[in-house]
């Protein structure tokens, strides 16, 4: 059954005809501003609910209490992906809010949820007892939203939590620790907030994280051990945070970053052994930066490097690449700043030229 382009606002299906034996049920761009707790009371062997570009602004909490045979829902909730995405008007989510979602009145909560995704929304603030039954969540989506606030510990009851996106919201502190139970993180947007630093978020045991963006924050210094022990992390997209200074020690455990992307900081110089803690990097980005000085020998350490982006800076100079020569070859070196539009497109998957 297909309902589209009405104005609803709100709706029951009664249990006329047969109704009750409905299993697939879509309403489509419907004004739905609300939807009440004996919405679908009717529907016991609905399996499929559909519910797209709509304007929701309240759902209640128990709303599919009485859907026993559910199995899919879109864009609105299901038992193993519940996506909000389009629904612009919703400005909390909390754990009421999945309370009642089950199988049965005595298996509380969405224990198979593994997928959830927010985007698009006005969300403000994710408090800490947002997925206290959702233990088997993965996958965590809230881009474009309006979050100022990531409450302590909302992340300690998701063992399985591998994807997580909070990027384009207005964070400016993330919790210290936010992943200590979190074991399988392994790949983390944060970009496009107010974040001003991320010291001390990071667990010592998120060893399987493979990807972290947190371009066009606000952080402006890497200190010593900035990342703690994230011994898997392979890609770090660090663009456009105003970056004055890299420390020595700043990339300390991280054994296996190969990718490194700095591009748009203001960093100047690029110092000896800022590197030294990451020699199997292959990939590094660090054009538009308004550089003058590469320190002697200040790629030494990495000598697995293939790929160097300088173009965009202010550089006289180039230092001596000493043990960087032989891996950079004919493919992967690009400098100094007269380039052209085009050129500053490129990205270290596209190979460079040698100049």
């Amino acid at each position: 059954m297909k309902i589209f382009n009405c104005n609803l606002e709100s709706f029951t299906i009664d249990s006329i005809d047969k109704r009750h034996k409905l299993k697939d049920l879509w309403i489509v761009d419907s004004n739905i501003s609300s939807l009440t707790s004996d919405a679908f009371v009717n529907l016991k062997s609905l399996e499929v609910l559909g519910i797209d570009d709509n304007n929701i602004e309240n759902i209640d909490k128990n709303i599919f209490n009485n859907l026993k045979a559910l199995k899919r829902l879109i864009n609105l909730a299901s038992l193993e992906s519940l996506e909000l995405t389009r629904d612009s008007s919703i400005e909390e989510i909390n754990e009421d809010t999945f309370s009642s979602l089950s199988y049965n009145v005595h298996t509380p909560g969405l224990k198979k949820l593994k997928s959830l995704k927010a985007l698009n929304n006005k969300l403000t603030k994710l408090p800490f007892d947002l997925f206290e039954d959702l233990i088997e969540v993965s996958n965590l989506r809230f881009h474009v939203n309006r979050i100022a606030e990531v409450e302590e510990s909302i992340f300690d009851n998701l063992p399985n939590l591998t994807q997580l996106d909070l990027s384009v919201n207005k964070i400016k502190k993330l919790p210290n620790d936010l992943f200590k139970n979190s074991l399988k993180l392994k790949f983390f947007d944060e970009w496009e907030n107010e974040l001003e630093s991320i010291c001390g978020v990071f667990s010592k045991n998120l060893q399987y994280s493979e990807y972290f963006n947190v371009h066009s924050s606000i952080i402006k210094s890497f200190q010593p051990n900035f990342f703690q022990e994230m011994l898997g992390l392979c890609s770090l997209e660090f663009r456009q945070n105003g970056v004055e200074k890299l420390s020595k020690g700043a990339f300390k455990n991280l054994p296996s970053l190969a990718y490194l992307n700095l591009q748009a900081n203001n960093i100047n110089p690029i110092s000896n052994a800022v590197f030294e803690e990451v020699s199997l990097l292959s990939g590094l980005v660090l054009n538009s930066n308004n550089m003058k000085t590469l320190e002697t020998n200040c790629f030494d350490a990495v000598s697995n490097l293939t790929n160097l982006d300088l173009y965009n800076n202010k550089i006289e100079n180039l230092c001596n690449f000493g043990q960087t020569k032989s891996s950079l070859g004919q493919s992967g070196f690009l400098a100094q700043s007269d380039f052209s539009k085009s050129a500053e497109q490129k990205t270290l998957k596209e190979p460079n030229t040698l100049l």
